[in-house]
């Protein structure tokens, strides 16, 4: 099978930025979005091939966010530059194109074959917030934020029923995540004057996510990881135009595939990655770039049950750029 797909995507916007009071600020605005997707399913090696699926979602959509920002007053002592913030907006997640075709296509990480599903809704989120940010200068900050997310017909991928590795998308009725997130960047600069170039930055975030599953135990949203870990040590010089930095992110196992009919899921285990980047200002506009991703290279491995099912190497991306600004 084969399929050609399309989307038009029409939207309009206001914002505002208002300052209620001396320290207290309103940045509110309502986006609506006009979305078409189609997608025509049609047998591959026939002369004239019959369409054998062709659906089409129009939906409209109308997407409000609201920040609401206090800043204190900046004659306290310790709290010069800091503010809350808190947050609200609706987002929504639309499915691609070879999740809406009923399709079967083998995957080229995995094992097995996915199908997709013509009947799949566009998925709507709530998302609220509310942060603590302090900066302690022009390049240093702590950062504390609660989180609540609420899901309207989340898309994820299921086993299918009866098959032993062939899977499909299904919207699930709902599903929410509530969390914590610290975030912090930090200068050496305190410890030696040589070393005011270097900087420790990072957040961990940490998630409760829970779905809710007519008749079934539960479990959390598909593809949520409980913890997100990323830090980074960088060097930064204005005066040569040099950046370093060396990244590692590691996040918590996660449900690959949820099990059909109550059998046991499939879970990616944690992944520990190592990354390089690197910038070079060489004068008259170019910028030099390098990164390279997974340095460790790291086995990759998912389980079902007690089982390990899959284990395979990532490979390592080493890439250079060139670039002009002028």
């Amino acid at each position: 099978d084969n399929y050609s797909a399309g989307q038009d995507l029409w939207a309009y916007y206001f914002l505002f930025d208002i300052p209620i009071i001396e320290q207290v600020k309103l940045l509110s605005g309502l986006r609506y979005e006009n979305s078409l997707q189609k997608v025509s399913t049609y047998e591959l090696y026939k002369e004239n091939p019959a369409t054998v699926e062709s659906r089409l979602h129009t939906k409209d959509d109308i997407l409000p966010a609201t920040i609401l920002t206090y800043e204190f007053l900046r004659d306290m002592p310790l709290i010069e530059s800091m503010q809350v913030r808190a947050g609200f907006s609706i987002t929504v997640s639309r499915p691609d194109f070879r999740e809406l075709s009923p399709i079967t296509s083998s995957e080229v990480e995995q094992s097995g074959e996915t199908q997709g599903n013509p009947n799949l809704k566009r998925a709507l989120i709530y998302n609220y917030d509310l942060r603590l940010e302090w900066y302690l200068s022009s390049d240093e900050s702590l950062s504390l934020g609660f989180f609540y997310k609420h899901f309207k017909r989340p898309i994820e991928t299921i086993y299918l029923p009866g098959s032993a590795d062939s899977r499909t998308y299904q919207n699930a009725r709902s599903a929410r995540n509530i969390g914590v997130e610290f975030e912090w960047r930090k200068g050496l600069g305190f410890l030696e004057k040589s070393l005011e170039d270097l900087y420790l930055a990072g957040n961990f975030s940490y998630i409760n996510s829970e779905i809710a599953v007519p008749n079934q135990k539960k479990r959390p949203l598909q593809g949520q990881s409980p913890f997100v870990v990323n830090l980074m040590i960088g060097y930064d010089n204005i005066d040569w135009g040099t950046s370093l930095a060396l990244l590692y992110n590691v996040f918590g196992k996660r449900i690959q595939v949820v099990g059909d009919s109550g059998g046991p899921d499939t879970y990616e285990q944690p992944f520990h990655q190592i990354d390089f980047v690197a910038s070079q200002k060489l004068g008259s506009g170019f910028k030099a770039g390098l990164k390279f991703k997974n340095i460790l290279d790291l086995p990759a491995t998912a389980t079902k049950g007690d089982k390990t099912i899959e284990r395979y190497l990532k490979g390592r991306e080493i890439s250079l750029s060139l670039s002009w600004e002028y």
